[in-house]
């Protein structure tokens, strides 16, 4: 029986039993026995002989390994967040800061043997890092010009490569130290018992950060729970040095945390100034990253007007109920109550911004007409049964991802095809859906496609001034017909909408469109065609030609075989034979019930 021991190498349980068998056997019959694991000079195996003497492992240090494995965690999540939220090029890659901490653990795990102790400069390298985060963060002061990244009173930022350098060899030092506490209780357990008590531990520690996350404690708390951690893997050899650096992390965290007019959300680092002037606004910024600001109505009127656009097209009567998704710091339900909107509900998924927006100017929420829900978008949609004579997305952009290993970002489900069908199913009748945002042309398009598809015509598009790279604007739609007032309706690029299985809004998708390619690629699970990227998986007729299979699909949604040329799901274009068809061609082409 072989039992392996975690980055150390493995120890043959039997040959143990056998070596203590054997002494057994020379006592009793008074000949001397050859030990199992022996070479022919009678020497025994260093190996297993090391091993059977090792120390046993008790309680005391199961407590410390589950112990060791939730700090590492604990302040891997810790740093992840505190450092992207203090560091806009670390926000544009957000595994950075997790690639750092996988090399640190793995460096650690890869000594958990060496004779060098990397723990007692943790508090050193943790201090280093806190430092130099907080005197050299990166802040993006505006979306144009010839320095939008700044520093600390507007100084000059950092070159994007010495800060993501510094911050990546300060974060692999500290994870390095950490590994190795861990590792070095790890390598005295059976391997199934070392890995049952880290997963313990580590689950405990994303637990406990989760929660605190969700608590809107600021960095001052995870520096005390870290730091108080540490000196407790330290002991009992811990030095007046560690303890004076593990102090200077929590001064530092603790001072950035008293800050006046910032507050720590379950999302982002919140931080918020009034301005004066003709038109005063409170500007809130998420992460170092221009996010809000809330303005009056006459500012809006003004500076805003986008606002206001989606009320074109309805009637002051008609407005009996309003929905607002990403209600934010307050400006989208000020319209609405001033246009006239009976009842508004408010969804908010921060609960930090509503609360910074009691302070807007007309005081929305506070309004006894507005029921704010502090909830997620799409979750909202699915679970109530309140029908809307208007729905807005009111600019949802969380700056969130939900996981550094990817792009998806916590409004990126709300934007699916599946979310927009969701919302038109609470429509009320002869409601109006609207939604609004800087985009990119890309996302214009693949937002205004995927509307299309929804509601089976092409909506209503109102565009505003640029503004970074990004264009203003508005698109509206109305099941029942055509939308009232509208100038301009979408005649853009076709581009593949996002759907639940493939959700991240900023893909390129799964087909390149093409305006002169007849070609075919193949892409995913299925054959499509470059002129027309539809979301929907087709595959061709059992047995069938590669010619036929390039003209027609199978479609799910109508159960019936359908050219492949525009036409699928209900949503899309009707179709009929084409002039000069194949044979079968016309008893399998038939009109869409749309």
């Amino acid at each position: 029986m072989t039992s392996g021991i975690g980055y150390g190498g493995t120890v043959d349980i039997g040959k143990i039993s056998e070596t203590v068998g054997a002494e057994t056997d020379t006592v009793a019959s008074g000949q001397p026995a050859r030990q199992a694991g022996a070479g022919p000079d009678g020497q025994t195996a260093a190996e297993p002989t090391r091993q059977a003497a090792a120390p046993e492992v008790g309680p005391r240090d199961q407590a410390r390994l589950v112990f060791a494995s939730f700090l590492m965690l604990f302040v891997e999540l810790a740093l992840i967040r505190w450092v992207t939220a203090n560091n806009v090029y670390v926000t544009k890659a957000t595994n950075f800061v997790l690639l750092a901490s996988f090399l640190g653990i793995g460096i650690g795990f890869l000594n958990a043997r060496g004779g060098r102790d990397y723990l007692r400069w943790t508090p050193v390298a943790l201090l280093a890092l806190v430092g130099f985060v907080l005197a050299f963060p990166v802040i993006l002061a505006s979306l144009s010009g010839p320095h939008p990244l700044q520093g600390l009173e507007g100084t000059p930022a950092l070159p994007q490569p010495v800060s993501l350098a510094i911050v990546f060899l300060l974060t692999t030092g500290v994870m390095t130290g950490l590994g190795q506490a861990v590792a070095r209780i790890f390598v005295r357990f059976k391997p199934l018992s070392a890995y049952r008590l880290d997963i313990a531990g580590s689950i405990a520690g994303i637990t406990v950060f989760s929660g605190l996350s969700f608590l809107d404690l600021p960095p001052a708390g995870w520096g005390i729970i870290a730091g108080c951690g540490l000196v407790i893997l330290l002991l009992p050899r811990v030095r007046w040095w560690q303890i004076g650096a593990v102090a200077g992390v929590i001064t530092l965290l603790v001072l950035e945390s008293v800050l006046p007019q910032q507050r720590w959300s379950p999302y982002n680092k919140l931080s918020y100034i009034q301005t004066t002037g003709k038109y005063p606004a409170l500007n809130v910024s998420a992460n170092n990253i221009p996010y809000q600001a809330a303005r009056g109505l006459p500012a809006l009127h003004a500076q805003k007007p986008f606002y206001f656009y989606p009320y074109r097209h309805v009637t002051r009567a008609s407005l009996n109920n309003v929905l607002i998704i990403g209600s934010g710091t307050g400006n989208d339900a000020a319209v609405a109550l001033a246009e006239g909107a009976r009842h508004v509900d408010a969804v908010e998924i921060d609960p930090v911004l509503p609360q910074i927006g009691r302070v807007h100017p007309d005081h929305p929420y506070q309004n006894p007409r507005l029921t704010l829900h502090i909830a997620d978008g799409r979750e909202y949609l699915q679970n109530t049964n309140k029908k809307y004579n208007l729905i807005v997305f009111a600019l949802p952009d969380s700056l969130s991802a939900l996981a550094g290993q990817s792009a998806l970002r916590l409004e990126s489900y709300l934007l699916t095809e599946q979310s927009l069908a969701a919302a038109r199913s609470r429509l009320a009748p002869g409601g109006t859906f609207a939604m609004y945002n800087y985009y990119a042309p890309f996302l214009f398009n693949r937002y205004a496609t995927t509307l299309q598809d929804v509601y089976h015509r092409a909506p209503c598009a109102e565009v505003g001034p640029p503004l970074g790279g990004r264009r203003l604007s508005v698109l509206s739609i109305r099941p029942a017909g055509p939308v009232p007032s509208c100038a301009t309706y979408w005649h853009g690029t076709a581009v593949a909408p996002a759907t639940d299985d493939h959700s991240a809004a900023a893909g390129s998708g799964r087909c390149a469109p093409t305006s002169t390619s007849r070609s075919w690629a193949r892409r995913s699970c299925c054959w499509r065609p470059r002129t027309w990227c539809s979301s929907r998986c087709c595959s061709a007729p059992p047995g069938s030609s590669t010619r036929w299979s390039s003209r027609v699909c199978w479609s799910r949604c109508t159960w019936r075989w359908r050219p492949r040329d525009g036409c699928g799901c209900p949503g899309l274009p009707c179709c009929t034979p084409p002039s000069s068809p194949p044979s079968p061609w016309p008893g399998l082409c038939r009109r869409s019930r749309c």
